[in-house]
């Protein structure tokens, strides 16, 4: 189920999620996905996983689940922020670290190719895949490909190292007004899904009093509600894609 697009209070929560969580809260909302969705439900095997790998998820999704309480496994090659694991030696000079240490899991999913985590715990997320066998009292290692994502993947093994160590959680750096535009072309693409005119948005979402003494068709208010409409419809229909790299 959606918010209610007319309250800013109902997507106030969006500032505060990861990237790749926004993602999801985009691709929930495209109409193909939903349909994918409703289909892969008579399915199974590797017809399912084609659906779900089709849009870079590695397990399908309900689509009325927000982000906040839905088990999101992302691709480890589609996500630049998810945690590879693998068995490590353990060395008397590092500290050994395994599953066994995590306090606690959001959610769990084993595949063929290994296992699917997520951690949830005070002010820390993360994704964790684990290759092969898993043995939650394994050594292992943060894997690092030397790739585009490389310093994402530095930034948030830095954070995870934090999380196992007990520390307090780094303030993530959110680049002023990137989250909130973000958090207000969701909820314009939810009115424009809902088949609300753009001048009805815009009385809503910035008030009647922003109208009064414009022309409409050439108003900044006009504008402003078009371009947040186009950013929620180009994210919905792939550009999400781009949030899984940041």
């Amino acid at each position: 189920m959606m918010p209610d697009w007319r309250s800013a209070k109902a997507y106030e929560g969006v500032t505060g999620l990861m990237p790749r969580e926004i993602a999801w809260e985009f691709l929930r909302r495209n109409p193909a996905y939903r349909a994918d969705f409703k289909q892969s439900r008579h399915m199974s095997g590797d017809a399912a996983e084609k659906i779900s790998q089709r849009w870079g998820l590695r397990f399908i999704v309900d689509p009325k689940i927000p982000a906040n309480d839905a088990g999101v496994f992302w691709l480890h090659d589609e996500c630049t922020s998810v945690l590879i694991l693998s068995n490590a030696k353990p060395s008397p000079k590092t500290r050994a670290f395994s599953l066994s240490d995590l306090p606690s899991f959001f959610k769990w999913r084993h595949a063929q190719e290994g296992a699917h985590i997520l951690v949830r715990q005070q002010g820390y997320k993360f994704q964790l895949f684990t290759t092969g066998e898993v043995d939650p009292q394994e050594s292992l290692q943060v894997n690092i490909p030397i790739d585009a994502g490389a310093s994402i993947r530095c930034a948030v093994a830095g954070r995870f190292s934090r999380f196992i160590n007990g520390e307090p959680p780094m303030q993530i750096r959110r680049r002023n007004g990137v989250y909130e535009r973000l958090r207000d072309s969701i909820r314009v693409l939810d009115a424009r899904l809902a088949g609300v005119s753009y001048h009805e948005i815009a009385e809503v979402f910035l008030g009647s009093h922003r109208l009064e003494g414009e022309a409409w068709k050439t108003s900044s208010s006009r504008a402003v509600t078009i371009r947040l409409s186009k950013l929620g419809h180009r994210l919905m229909s792939g550009g999400y894609e781009k949030l899984l790299h940041i």
